[in-house]
């Protein structure tokens, strides 16, 4: 019997662990609804998140590998306090200290973010992230604490300009590993 299975341990083993595709409505992930994995080689999410749910990813995460939110709208959030105290937030900002303290080691941020806010990935162990092209406005701190950090990829809107026109108080605060902006 240990013969015949020890083949097909050894075969289940050797496949590669493939990223996950979630479809996703605001609110589903913070009520439980969809279950998220805790630690995905790969976690691509589809469809509408708001503020509570990005806090709810920042929390059930421990160790991913890409998480790609391109696909991802933010919907306006208001409601009980998530994160650090956020009641309100507008739709396309990546609200305040929404992924602060998230584990993962690239983040792709949805394309159709215009804003992002303070301290919005304090302390996070992301190593590479994209910033949508749209992004014109940062708050101060946004990036700070993250020792991790080696590279920001900052999406041109056209050949060689972006929307951000200014980089904040404290954005790269604490990033000893940054290489490149």
């Amino acid at each position: 019997m240990i013969r015949t299975l020890l083949p097909l341990i050894l075969m289940l083993l050797a496949v590669p662990l493939h990223g996950q595709e979630l479809s996703v409505h605001a609110g589903e992930i913070a009520s439980g609804k969809i279950s998220i994995p805790i630690a995905p080689v790969s976690l691509t999410l589809r469809g509408t998140l708001d503020a509570s749910d990005l806090d709810r990813l920042t929390t059930v995460i421990r160790d991913a590998g890409t998480i790609d939110l391109s696909g991802i709208e933010i919907l306006p959030y208001s409601g009980k306090s998530v994160g650090a105290n956020i009641t309100s937030s507008p739709a396309d900002m990546l609200p305040p200290y929404s992924l602060a303290g998230l584990h993962t080691s690239r983040l792709i941020l949805p394309t159709g973010v215009t804003a992002i806010g303070d301290g919005a990935l304090l302390g996070s162990t992301v190593k590479e992230i994209t910033l949508p092209a749209k992004v014109g406005a940062m708050g101060e701190a946004v990036f700070s604490g993250c020792t991790s950090l080696i590279e920001v990829d900052l999406t041109p809107l056209s050949a060689g300009t972006t929307a951000v026109s200014a980089v904040p108080a404290r954005t790269f605060d604490g990033c000893s590993s940054l290489a490149s902006v």
